[in-house]
């Protein structure tokens, strides 16, 4: 029995039988049942024929080769792009698996997929063993902005769903494919891929999310600088087990450095406005998302040492009757995402309004992922920073408290607590307020009508 990823060995005048059922899409993607009970394939060079048959008579015969446009559909069907567009469906999980590995074995097996040949195996092993554990949905599926946005979107835009033939990328649990049969799809199909399924989206097709939206902006956290500063100390030690480490420490602290900061922090720790890079998924290619250079300008708003730069998003579902944002900004409620920080390995001490010059640039890898190269300096100086991080090996740092940056309050923190306190019994309302920098979760404010990120945003196209 052949499992998936075996590679088949092709000989010419080969011929396999399979009992599948067949329908044909049509350009709206509403499929039509063909007549036949069966499929042959014969093996012709680095081609495979592909014959439909009705009662042992060819109806229709097709010819594959590694450039055939296709994806999996579930676990027993595939999509084909041949002369029609076909969707095959096999009787059971091993002729499912035989025909993958049919597919596999035409031509170079690297140059199968755009998804092949730039993704490295190990990664996507490991990335689809990760979503296939339920204690990965569930973690996604109980984050309530995420969800719920979601539901909303499709909901009040259930006419741009009623009768529809539906799309799921990256589908997962198939929480979202639910939704739009609640919204009154006509049939949906659940695939892993986004922007390159587009090429199935009809006419005046809707995607959702329609356009995502990078936030960025420099911040400033002593104690975060200071946390990762010191992680590297370990390697101080010159009598470990009689072993002196020291000569691995400044290899430590670049690569603690070389981590992005996955967690949440206080948007005071902001030192400017944000700028935006925005992705419209109905327009923009493939090619344009491998590599994203944005510069930027920010105007600090008051003297602090800069640590590095803050990432999030927002992301708009732009449907026939509503707009809908989801927002990972960290100053709304918290999300699975949380919020990106890529430091730097030196500070850069910036005076009020003195410009921040620089260039950020993501470029995709062959491991699902992007590495992050980023460059600043200040204006009238030639000091310079720069680090090269990697997006597939962040520090994930759930603390659990959202630190207040040190300075901030003006007036006493205990008499205005216990002033707000006393107020709110005397009108017979009490609130939990905030403890150790953590404020409890308020009620989640969707649908939003404006991107919750759209505060007095700078463009990096107007620089």
């Amino acid at each position: 029995m052949l499992s998936t990823g075996d590679k088949m060995k092709i000989e010419n005048g080969t011929h396999t039988v399979y009992s599948v059922t067949v329908s044909e899409l049509s350009e709206s993607l509403a499929p039509t049942t063909i007549d036949v009970q069966g499929m042959s394939l014969t093996f012709r060079g680095k081609e495979v024929v592909l014959s439909l048959l009705n009662k042992g008579h060819e109806v229709s015969s097709h010819v594959m080769s590694r450039d055939t446009e296709r994806c999996s559909c579930g676990k027993l069907s595939w999509i084909l792009r041949l002369e029609k567009t076909l969707v095959i469906k096999f009787a059971n999980e091993k002729s499912e698996r035989e025909f993958r590995a049919i597919l596999e074995g035409l031509g170079d097996a690297a140059s199968l997929s755009k998804f092949k040949a730039r993704t490295e195996e190990s990664s996507a092993s490991q990335y689809f063993q990760f979503y296939g554990y339920l204690s990965q949905q569930q973690n996604m599926l109980q984050d309530y902005v995420r969800t719920s946005t979601f539901q909303r979107a499709i909901l009040d835009n259930h006419t741009d769903f009623q009768d529809k033939i539906v799309l799921d990328v990256g589908a997962g649990s198939g929480i979202l494919s639910f939704f739009a049969v609640q919204a009154g799809a006509k049939h949906v199909y659940a695939v892993e891929t986004y922007i390159h399924a587009r090429k199935w989206l009809k006419k005046e097709g809707k995607m959702f999310p329609t356009k995502g939206t990078l936030y960025l902006a420099p911040f400033s956290d002593e104690g975060l600088f200071q946390e990762v500063s010191n992680k590297a100390n370990f390697w101080y030690q010159t009598f470990f087990y009689g072993v002196d480490l020291s000569y691995l420490r400044k290899q430590a602290y670049t690569e603690y450095f070389k981590q992005p900061i996955v967690d949440t922090f206080d948007p005071r720790h902001l030192v400017a406005k944000p700028i935006k890079h925005t992705t419209d998924f109905l327009s923009d290619t493939e090619e344009s998302l491998k590599k994203i250079s944005i510069d930027f300008t920010f105007y600090p708003h008051t003297a602090t040492h800069v640590h590095g730069l803050a990432f999030w998003f927002d992301v708009s579902f732009e449907g026939s009757q509503k707009t809908i944002f989801l927002s990972t900004a960290p100053s709304e409620p918290l999300t699975h995402w949380y919020q990106v920080r890529c430091l730097t390995e030196t500070p850069l001490y910036a005076r009020p309004g003195q410009p921040i010059i620089g260039n950020v640039t993501l470029v995709s890898n062959k491991r699902q992922s992007y590495d992050v190269k980023l460059e600043m300096n200040l204006a009238g100086s030639s000091t310079k920073v720069s680090n090269v991080l990697d997006l597939k090996n962040p520090y994930f740092r759930y603390t659990g408290a959202v630190a207040i940056p040190p300075g901030t309050h003006t007036t006493s923190p205990s008499e205005q607590y216990w002033s707000t306190n006393d107020t709110q019994n005397q009108t017979g309302y009490t609130t939990g307020g905030a403890y150790n920098g953590y404020t409890p979760a308020q009620p989640v404010k969707t649908p939003y009508p404006t991107s919750p990120s759209s505060y007095n945003v700078y463009d990096e196209n107007s620089y």
